[in-house]
């Protein structure tokens, strides 16, 4: 912020540029790694003592040679970029490609030039250093034993570490996030942090938290490319990681992981062209009605206080739906009563509670299909508009806001899996066209 009175070369002080009396490990760790110009001396890189740049294990449990990763194939980075999401619905029957798998640790980490003994890669690290280490929790792919593998960028192979499927354990050690048990495989990311200390001492950490997230939108884009979902996870106990992975924690520690599945087909996106825009209308504010009343009759029954706040919250949005897409339909037929039909002609899921009984995680799973359903359809009823128009991006919001309610509904499901007692018998909610 610069002085306006005239006086030369004077520049105030902002009031964010204060510390705070009290801080935190975070905001020290951003103080204490800044650079100063008046403290950039005293450091010299010592290459007798360059920390080894490339990880093997000796010996593995099995070399495991993987196809070349295919480059032929011309996608558009703009539609990329533009249709790039976190995918967390997958198709769990199915496998992934090996020639697939390969063109993602490619895209990650592939070596990509040579210069002297440099090798350089597909995502940029600072300083050329590379800390960042891949290992890769196989589930369900073309030719691979279920196991946990490190990849090898200079010879671009895998190296067998553990035998058998330990999704379970994985996705424990993930906070719960059943995404990593359904998806094929899971990238697990690892910092050798003496790489970049060697160089960088503690400001390091900042480049290797960067380098991981160059890596992870490789990841995602690669992923949007081949038609297979990714799912950036932050959210993980560290040191359950570095257990399953055989890592110290201190040398060599977990730091960020992301699922890769088949994305479910139809993902995002249904075929409305036979419904005229009144009859979207319609069915649109038909299925808010009934979700509020889901939620809300859901919330009156049970006990467990964060749950009821959460299935309120619901409630509550499905209730601004409603009267949103009323008033747009107010203005997009002037003097038009909207009737709303006995049945949707749209094949939305029809949300309704029995006398039956079934467990309230059965119950939640329901409501999450319902979920989905949604936000295909609001994406699609978004297509009906002009680009950019308010309409459009609100109805996009809406979809993503459907995929937000979701995850809601995914959190507390697996809450109850993993805590029997958090789970009880309710009325059903049965999902129906």
């Amino acid at each position: 912020m610069r002085d306006t009175s005239g006086k030369k070369g004077t520049v105030m002080k902002s009031s964010h540029n204060q510390k705070p009396k009290e801080m935190g490990i975070g905001e020290r760790f951003q103080q204490d790694t800044k650079y100063d110009p008046r403290d950039m001396g005293g450091h010299f890189l010592d290459w007798s003592k360059r920390p080894e740049p490339y990880k093997n294990y000796d010996p593995p449990l099995a070399n495991v040679a993987i196809p070349e990763p295919p480059r032929t194939e011309k996608a558009d980075l703009w539609h990329l970029l533009s249709h790039r999401r976190s995918r967390r619905v997958y198709e769990t029957g199915g496998t992934i490609k090996a020639e697939h798998l390969s063109a993602l640790l490619w895209a990650t980490q592939g070596i990509t030039a040579r210069y002297g003994e440099f090798l350089f890669r597909t995502a940029p690290s600072a300083g050329g250093l590379y800390p960042i280490e891949t290992y890769l929790l196989i589930r369900a792919v073309e030719g691979l034993e279920p196991g946990i593998y490190h990849f090898r960028p200079q010879a671009f192979d895998l190296e067998l570490i553990l035998r058998g499927d330990h999704s379970k354990e994985l996705a424990e050690a993930a906070l719960g996030q059943m995404i990593v048990r359904e998806a094929q495989a899971t990238f697990i990311w690892s910092a050798v942090t003496a790489r970049s200390k060697w160089k960088y001492r503690q400001r390091a950490y900042r480049y290797i938290y960067l380098d991981a997230g160059h890596i992870a939108e490789n990841l995602y884009l690669a992923g949007e490319a081949l038609g297979l979902g990714v799912c950036g996870i932050g959210a993980l106990f560290d040191d359950m990681v570095n257990e399953l992975v055989g890592l110290d924690g201190f040398e060599e520690t977990v730091i960020y992981m992301a699922t890769v599945g088949r994305a479910r087909k139809g993902d995002a996106y249904m075929d409305l062209t036979q419904f005229s825009k009144e009859e979207l209308f319609a069915s649109a504010i038909k299925s808010e009605v009934e979700s509020r009343e889901v939620y809300s009759g859901l919330a009156e029954k049970v006990k467990n206080a964060f749950l009821k706040d959460r299935l309120s919250f619901l409630a509550s949005e499905e209730e601004k739906h409603r009267a949103f897409l009323e008033g747009a339909f107010q203005r997009e037929f002037p003097g038009r009563e909207l009737v709303l039909p006995q049945k949707t002609p749209v094949p939305l899921p029809e949300v309704r509670i029995s006398d039956e009984m079934a467990p309230l995680s059965e119950v939640l799973e329901s409501a999450m299909g319902a979920e989905l359903a949604s936000q295909e359809f609001y994406n699609s009823f978004a297509a009906e508009f002009p680009e950019g128009t308010d309409m459009r991006k609100t109805l996009e919001l809406f979809a993503t806001m459907e995929m937000g309610h979701y995850r809601i509904l995914e959190m507390e499901r697996d809450n109850m899996k993993r805590f029997e007692s958090y789970d009880a018998y309710w009325p059903m909610i049965h999902v129906g066209s």
